[in-house]
């Protein structure tokens, strides 16, 4: 958990409105990510989009966060910014964090929006084993490690390595059945860095949630199609709960 929460976090949101939205990035990208849903649903919310620690204009964490660490800071500005409830709109690693907050602050979360969310593990494949035993045999034989790891990990810098390392190691698998908010699932048909089966399974978890998936594209669905996004998007947040 968080120890030091006294963090100044970057962040933009719309004139105040009567409902919330709370907009959050995936990993690598920043409060920009999400600018043409923010830009549309400001007229009817208040919308706010963070940049999470490390990313975008926001320092990084004291210390290597983990992804309770960054709900419980997600949560800190709520607070400080006198938001009760929210709708959360979350991409792939900004899933991770909005599952967290969902299942740690239940009572602060009005819908949930999810697009190629992480949470789960990958299943394991012939490619991954054999990636390990090339590490295993380059470490053994002292070997440059360095072209080891993924993109992410290769481009993250300080903290941000191991906070990187402690992310993707996250199982939120036990999390998701005690998801209580009406919960919307949008995946792109070809995500291949959260593939459809994990969002088939998240379904099958979060008892009150619905899947859609938005053919032709890929983990950036709420960009490659945004105004198919942001329809959907409308049509639940103005559903009513059952």
């Amino acid at each position: 958990m968080a120890k030091n929460l006294d963090i100044d976090i970057n962040y933009i949101q719309s004139n105040s409105k009567e409902k919330n939205i709370l907009l959050l990035h995936g990993w690598g990208g920043s409060l920009e990510s999400f600018q043409a849903v923010f830009d549309y649903f400001k007229k009817s919310y208040t919308v706010t989009a963070i940049d999470f620690c490390g990313f975008g204009k926001s320092p990084p964490p004291p210390y290597p966060f983990g992804v309770a660490d960054y709900a419980l800071m997600v949560y800190a500005f709520l607070q400080a910014k006198n938001i009760k409830k929210t709708h959360i709109i979350a991409h792939s690693f900004g899933g991770r964090v909005a599952i967290e907050l969902a299942y740690m602050y239940p009572e602060i979360i009005d819908k949930l929006i999810l697009t190629s969310s992480a949470g789960l593990k990958k299943r394991k494949n012939l490619k991954h084993y054999i990636n390990i035993l090339r590490y295993k045999l380059a470490k053994k034989f002292k070997k440059d490690l360095t072209k080891f790891g993924s993109a992410d990990y290769k481009a993250a810098k300080g903290v941000m390595k191991d906070t990187f390392v402690k992310i993707v190691n996250c199982d939120q698998t036990h999390r998701l059945k005690h998801i209580k908010a009406p919960t919307l699932l949008i995946w792109g048909q070809n995500d291949t860095e959260t593939p459809l089966y994990m969002a088939k399974k998240m379904n099958r978890l979060i008892k009150r949630s619905k899947l859609i998936i938005i053919r032709g594209t890929g983990h950036f669905a709420y960009r490659q199609k945004s105004l198919l996004f942001i329809k959907h998007c409308e049509r639940f947040l103005g559903e009513k709960d059952d």
